[in-house]
């Protein structure tokens, strides 16, 4: 084949997405104040542990050049960093008041996986976003501690995207729901157990809020 061929070929292929490693993502994340973490500067390996497991605490303990702390991203950074994305963000009337509302809840981790699903097909782009997020955390850890950023990232292959227009067919504008139907989507998305944790103590609270009684 032609060299214009070939680099047709080639342009065709996905790119390489660079990403946090698993453990590294949960161990900036996790959000219990009661897991330790560290990186092991020798095997490169994250060490995520309770503050009750004796044997690892010695271990660290023992060897304090080897192991560096990496340091907990809290509930609410993590929190504010849904509502930057939500005001920076152009979404209809209705849908933004219903995630403006949805985020009046503490951080969780059952928040997160909700806020998720009610983006819809937005949810690639809080997902990049957050990605960066916590990308500029571990990049800012890793300069002030020499800790080298390359071997705490790996690549995969992104997928083609779904074409836009398909995925705009598949359902209504989420502009033209009214903010009754918009909690029945929410409501929808979610988990009995999620219903439960979340939604009737929102729901609650916004009563009690507009209640003159």
């Amino acid at each position: 084949p032609s060299q214009h061929d070939t680099s047709h070929a080639v342009a065709d292929k996905p790119l390489p997405v660079r990403l946090i490693r698993g453990d590294v993502w949960q161990a900036f994340t996790h959000l219990n104040e009661h897991r330790k973490r560290y990186l092991d500067r020798v095997s490169g390996k994250v060490l995520h542990f309770l503050d009750t497991d004796s044997a690892n605490v010695a271990l660290v303990a023992e060897a304090p050049e080897r192991f560096v702390e990496i340091p907990r991203i809290d509930a609410q950074t993590q929190l504010s960093w849904m509502q930057q994305f939500l005001a920076i963000s152009s979404f209809p009337e209705a849908e933004a008041t219903s995630l403006s509302q949805l985020l009046e809840q503490p951080y969780s981790s059952q928040l997160s996986v909700l806020f998720g699903r009610a983006l819809g097909e937005r949810q690639s782009e809080w997902k990049r976003y957050r990605a960066e997020r916590v990308t500029e955390v571990v990049q800012s850890w890793a300069g002030e501690h020499r800790v080298a950023l390359s071997p705490l990232f790996t690549f995969q292959f992104d997928r083609p995207a779904e074409p836009a227009e398909t995925a705009a067919s598949a359902s209504a504008p989420s502009g033209q729901l009214s903010p009754r139907e918009q909690a029945q989507k929410l409501l929808g998305m979610m988990t009995e157990q999620e219903i439960v944790s979340i939604a009737i103590p929102a729901l609650l609270g916004c009563v009690l809020a507009n209640s003159r009684l």
